[in-house]
């Protein structure tokens, strides 16, 4: 979370995006706080910021 803390903007890319409560707190990385915004993987799905 260090980057993430120094970042203007975070953006997280997810396999899946789960409801709350289904993963550990103590599995997370980068808090959601953090996060601005979430790109989901899948096939030839391309995101990006210009």
């Amino acid at each position: 979370p260090v980057m993430a803390t120094a970042a203007d903007i975070v953006i997280a890319e997810v396999d899946e995006i789960l409801p709350i409560g289904d993963i550990d707190p103590n599995n997370v990385v980068t808090p959601g706080i953090f996060i601005d915004a979430l790109v989901l993987k899948g096939g030839n799905t391309y995101a990006a910021r210009t």
